[in-house]
């Protein structure tokens, strides 16, 4: 079952901005740091989605997930993952490369964000009656139509960096 976060907001992170936390902030270097983020995914804060953590390859990351992180499953947001794949079908926008020999986490990403935001699943990119406080992280750029950025604004759902994320937590270091 899915709960949600307090005030500060409930946010969907992306397969690449977990790959960009390893890379960038190694744990044996950002120790407190991987400690608040195990944190925010024990206080509901932060979720991934089953089709993130099938993407990642890393031992160190799937460490990591398999130690702190309970990734949610495609039941709990189905609803929102067919009226987004409708939305962008309806819209033109194509969130996943064609002839893609596994499934992308993008729209699994995209749609569990919708959840955690109180949409409707039936009406993706209306805002009303959401909560405000349901979000993406990712590390992909948004210049592309193709890209989780570029989504989330159609959807005018809340999209940001791990940076974002960081300023978003009051996360000091």
């Amino acid at each position: 079952m899915l709960v949600a976060a307090d005030a500060k907001g409930s946010f969907s992170v992306d397969t690449c901005s977990l790959i960009q936390l390893k890379d960038v902030y190694p744990q044996r270097r950002f120790p407190k740091l991987w400690e608040r983020i195990a944190e925010l995914f024990d206080e509901f804060c932060l979720f991934i989605c089953q089709q993130v953590t099938d993407e990642i390859d890393d031992p160190e990351l799937k460490e990591f997930i398999a130690q702190h992180i309970s990734p949610v499953h495609l039941a709990d947001f189905e609803a929102h993952l067919s009226g987004l794949m409708i939305y962008l079908h309806g819209a033109g926008i194509e969130l996943t490369k064609s002839g893609a020999k596994k499934t992308e986490a993008d729209p699994f990403v995209v749609a569990l964000a919708l959840k955690l935001d109180g949409r409707d699943p039936a009406k993706p990119a209306a805002s009303e009656g959401a909560s405000g406080r349901g979000a993406v992280v990712t590390e992909e750029n948004s210049r592309s139509n193709r890209k989780i950025p570029a989504v989330c604004r159609s959807l005018d759902l809340q999209c940001m960096n791990l940076l974002d994320l960081f300023d978003a937590m009051g996360y000091l270091g």
